[in-house]
């Protein structure tokens, strides 16, 4: 039940049945039917109209490569002490002046989408959650600038150099990860202006305008939700629905995730972004010499976003004592489940043998030869 989404620590507050390549199938062609024209300068506005301190070079911004730009969020300037190793571990691998590292605060992102996707601005203002306009100005981000976002609680590892190059020798423009079978949004790399974040905030907006009645009430009664609206699952069905069947691939509803989806937008797998499954978030974390060597991050599933109560129904969740009560819980259902219908269907088949019982001689609904009580029946 991961979220990805920037962390809040004021509690801000289906599974996608969706078709998905097989990954021993072809690779997997997508198509972004909503695009803007990367050249429209009114569009899409100048990158240094968003920040006054903004001085990269344009040709940092061109569409064949990734900016060496890493963003993060956070309500103001002032990033809670129980992430700030994580934050210094991306200056570590990634310095400056070879890397730009731009924190955005509440203000800037909404600045980002009144500036450059003003078509959005009511969309973003009407979220009921935080986290749900971090998740959407995230892709806005990434479709604007490009480069690199990081969860707050997200832990660099070595340097991403090695595998932007390979990836841009490969004609990467977007760079997922995957974690316990869905695509996340805690860690994304991307080239600017890429059709796909356009596509997927048309995505979004359509689906808000459209709300199941369930998914209704989740969002009104829990932080969970956004998990379904803008977070990893909204994401994870948009990815599936826009796959397009390639020969010699199969395509099922609960196929994993496929490690290359294509040469355009690649989802890497489970252990370069996430080498831990987010059920293991409370156990005892191995040492990054342990990790394989080609992981480049490390995510701590800190889910701030949750409320206090969801936090502590995760922690029951997620450690190994709850688990072994939800497994003994579990069990316990299904022997009580299967007790009770072995006694349904004793008493079933009891009453009907007793509804075959006949009385010798005398047929079913026929009193011709019977008294006032079945005693004084003639059963000569």
């Amino acid at each position: 039940m991961q979220q990805g989404g920037g962390m809040r620590d004021d509690s801000l507050k289906e599974e996608s049945d969706t078709q998905q390549n097989d990954a021993q199938g072809g690779d997997a062609q997508f198509h972004w039917p909503l695009q803007r024209d990367a050249g429209d300068a009114s569009d899409c506005g100048d990158p240094r109209d968003q920040n006054p301190n903004d001085v990269r070079d344009e040709d940092d911004h061109l569409d064949h490569q990734y900016p060496r730009l890493i963003h993060q969020t956070w309500k103001d300037n002032f990033i809670p002490s129980k992430w700030t190793a994580y934050h210094e571990s991306w200056r570590r691998h990634h310095p400056v002046p070879h890397w730009e590292h731009r924190l955005w605060t509440d203000d800037m992102c909404r600045q980002l989408l009144a500036t450059s996707y003003p078509e959005y601005l009511a969309l973003y203002d009407s979220f009921p959650q935080t986290i749900q306009r971090v998740d959407f100005w995230r892709y806005a981000a990434l479709h604007r600038y490009g480069g690199v976002y990081a969860d707050l609680d997200c832990e660099s590892l070595q340097s991403l150099e090695p595998l932007l190059k390979a990836m841009q020798a490969r004609n990467a423009k977007i760079i997922l990860g995957q974690t316990d079978g869905r695509i996340e949004c805690a860690f994304m790399i991307s080239t600017p202006r890429h059709p796909m974040w356009l596509a997927l905030m048309a995505h979004i907006q359509r689906r808000m305008n459209n709300l199941p009645l369930w998914l209704r009430v989740v969002s009104d009664t829990t932080s969970l939700g956004v998990l379904w609206t803008t977070g990893p699952f909204a994401l994870t069905r948009f990815v599936r629905e826009n796959t397009k069947k390639t020969a010699g691939s199969s395509v099922g509803k609960r196929a994993p995730v496929p490690s290359w989806a294509s040469s355009d937008v690649v989802v890497a797998p489970e252990h370069y972004f996430y080498p831990h499954s987010w059920l293991d978030r409370q156990r005892q974390l191995s040492l990054p010499e342990s990790l394989p060597a080609d992981s480049y991050v490390r995510h701590h599933y800190s889910d701030s976003w949750l409320s206090s109560k969801e936090q502590a129904a995760v922690n029951v969740v997620t450690s190994s004592t709850g688990r072994l009560w939800l497994l003994g819980l579990a069990l316990a259902i299904i022997v009580i489940a299967a007790l009770l219908t072995w006694f349904a269907v004793a008493r079933s088949r009891e009453k009907k043998k007793g509804s075959k019982t006949r009385i010798p001689g005398v047929v079913v609904g026929d009193t011709s030869r019977c008294g006032a009580t079945t005693d004084q029946c003639d059963t000569s």
